[in-house]
């Protein structure tokens, strides 16, 4: 007969014994399969979720139906679908609600809470979804919160994609750098734009980049980058802008403060009788005359 000694039993779990000797043998275990209940995902994939927990919220409406819980079945159904996920019971599927315009409006929402970091992790997590208005809503992200190397490293991105970027698109760039990098954006929008009929991207546009260079060049008293500006305003690549009150003002000002007194007093009247958006023109008007009788 064998002796007992090798005839024990296999110890229970993981513990082995080899020549006499007992241990617990070390195995490796990846991490434990998510359980599907049966639910498949089917779409592109490409909008990121948590799919661990829209199984976890599967498994949960499931074992609530099984007893006839339809209180907590419906709850985790509507959990679901704050999460974006719509469940196709009669298929066993589940997809993701939605692509670029749910992207957008999720890259919108971090960019006006100025959550400049989660925008751009958001914006890396579904980059293949990212269309121009992605582009230019990062773009703007970067610019409200200040950074303005990487509203420029955005606006290049955005080129690199093959996606032209717009007048609007070039101000948000602007507006977040000094007057340096303003030069170098406005001459690089009149060469990428201006062989459009008109100038690409229209009046307004057109209007919001030539008032966001001149608020640059009142940060950085470039008063001859201002005038030289306001001269080519309806011709060449700025033929479609046409000037308002605001844009009569920051020149003004600007010539006020060189003692360019003559001057300033020209664009307050020029001022007065522009369009003006949110107040009267006549404001504008008066704050270049108070600069100048301060100048005088």
């Amino acid at each position: 007969a064998t002796p007992s000694s090798t005839m024990r039993p296999h110890p229970p779990s993981d513990e082995v014994e080899v020549f006499g000797l007992r241990g617990v043998l070390q195995t490796h275990r990846g991490p434990a399969p998510i359980e599907t209940h049966g639910y498949r995902r089917d779409d592109n994939g490409l909008v990121p979720v948590d799919e661990p927990r829209v199984y976890e919220l599967l498994g949960q409406r499931l074992s609530a139906k099984a007893v006839k819980d339809y209180g907590a079945a419906d709850r985790a159904r509507e959990a679901l679908r704050e999460m974006g996920v719509d469940v196709f019971d009669s298929s066993r599927i589940w997809r993701v609600r939605g692509g670029t315009r749910e992207f957008n409006a999720r890259l919108t929402q971090l960019a006006q809470s100025r959550q400049l970091s989660a925008c751009r992790a958001a914006y890396s997590a579904g980059e293949a979804l990212a269309d121009s208005r992605s582009h230019a809503i990062l773009i703007d992200a970067h610019a409200a919160c200040g950074d303005g190397q990487g509203a420029r490293d955005a606006l290049a991105a955005m080129s690199a994609s093959g996606h032209q970027p717009q007048p609007a698109e070039y101000a948000a760039a602007v507006s977040a750098g000094d007057l340096l990098a303003a030069r170098r954006l406005l001459g690089e929008a009149e060469r990428e734009l201006g062989g459009a009929s008109g100038g690409g991207g229209g009046n307004i546009g057109w209007r919001v980049l030539a008032n966001a260079f001149l608020r640059a060049c009142v940060a950085g008293g470039g008063v001859d980058d201002a005038v030289a500006l306001v001269q080519r305003l309806g011709s060449g690549a700025w033929a479609a802008a046409s000037p308002d009150a605001s844009t009569f003002e920051y020149v003004g000002l600007l010539c006020a403060q060189a003692l360019r007194l003559d001057e300033a007093t020209v664009f307050a009247t020029r001022a007065l009788g522009a369009p003006c958006r949110g107040r009267p023109s006549a404001h504008a008007a008066a704050r270049v005359r108070v600069a100048v009788g301060r100048g005088s």
